[in-house]
């Protein structure tokens, strides 16, 4: 019994003394270092699949950078504001154009990711994956 209190204690200790990450950042360390490649884009209630094809892909570095497939280069950000998290790209083209966009994460993982934005007053869903 004694050792089980011990224990116990012992893990209470540990957990309190643990720092913990906030979602932007686990978000974040889940983003960066991968190359992530278009699977599906969902907008109407019609999906479609872009898996197997050259198609949109995005990677994220681990010093906040990001090169899309389009030319795109720049920054992000990932940002939370009551509980929704957001992911702010903030580039240029190729022609040096200014291309800053929002987009919500719906879910992250591993090697999914799922986010959307609205167009007007469609709301467009794209999900990702990655090979790591």
């Amino acid at each position: 019994m004694k050792k089980i209190i011990t224990i116990c204690i012992l893990y209470l200790f540990t957990q309190s003394c643990s720092k913990g990450i906030n979602s932007s950042d686990y978000a974040k360390s889940l983003l960066a270092g991968k190359t992530w490649f278009l699977d599906y884009s969902i907008q109407n209630n019609i999906t479609k699949s872009f898996i197997g094809k050259n198609t949109y892909f995005i990677q994220f570095t681990k010093n906040d950078q990001t090169t899309d497939s389009d030319g795109l280069i720049g920054n992000f950000s990932v940002e939370e504001n009551n509980s929704i998290l957001s992911l702010k790209i903030n580039a240029l083209t190729p022609s040096g154009t200014s291309a800053n966009y929002t987009y919500q994460i719906d879910q992250i993982g591993l090697d999914q990711l799922i986010v959307s934005f609205r167009q007007d007053t469609i709301v467009i869903k794209k999900i990702f994956s990655t090979t790591h």
